[in-house]
């Protein structure tokens, strides 16, 4: 299992951190679909931590990863997650990991339609969809007050074969400002 302590690190000196997958989308169409964004205003950079704490402006870094886009949100706009991961996963499925000052949520959608969401830091609030159980607890989440940062990535792995890594989250993506 992969240690993800450094996007524990990472999470944790933004403060602020989205991403979200969809199955059998390019980059453009998670620009498109899910930001109503025109891919043609993409521009690949590169954001250090230190410019992703100061930048103050909505950021969408998008790419593609073994079959799956993703977006990287560092500064997040009022969204409604279910509508969104909706509107990603009507070829397949979709999923986002938020996490906030105060928020630290799961989501999943499949075939056009919202299925589960889940708090990461008290997931026994709501129970897991019976597709997740065996990974949420293999992953961590019924240990007493696990680390979301540490555990959503595990988890992300486990029940889709995505793993985070540092290129991924942190290095040059195409990326629209609003």
């Amino acid at each position: 299992m992969s240690d993800f302590t450094w996007f524990d690190r990472l999470v944790h000196g933004i403060h602020t951190l989205r991403v979200v997958f969809a199955r059998e989308l390019s980059w453009q169409d998670m620009l498109v679909v899910g930001f109503n964004l025109d891919p043609m205003t993409a521009t690949t950079e590169t954001l250090g931590e230190q410019e992703w704490h100061e930048d103050s402006s909505v950021t969408i870094r998008t790419g593609s990863h073994l079959g799956w886009g993703y977006a990287v949100q560092t500064v997040l706009e009022l969204t409604d997650d279910e509508d969104q991961l909706g509107r990603l996963s009507h070829v397949g499925e979709a999923f986002v990991l938020a996490f906030t000052e105060t928020i630290e949520w799961f989501g999943y959608a499949t075939a056009g339609a919202f299925v589960s969401g889940f708090d990461m830091v008290l997931p026994q609030a709501r129970p897991p969809h019976p597709r997740f159980a065996s990974q949420m607890a293999e992953a961590g989440f019924l240990e007493h007050l696990p680390n979301p940062r540490i555990v959503g990535p595990r988890f992300v792995e486990l029940a889709f074969g995505v793993t985070l890594t540092p290129a991924l989250v942190e290095g040059p993506l195409s990326s629209v400002v609003r």
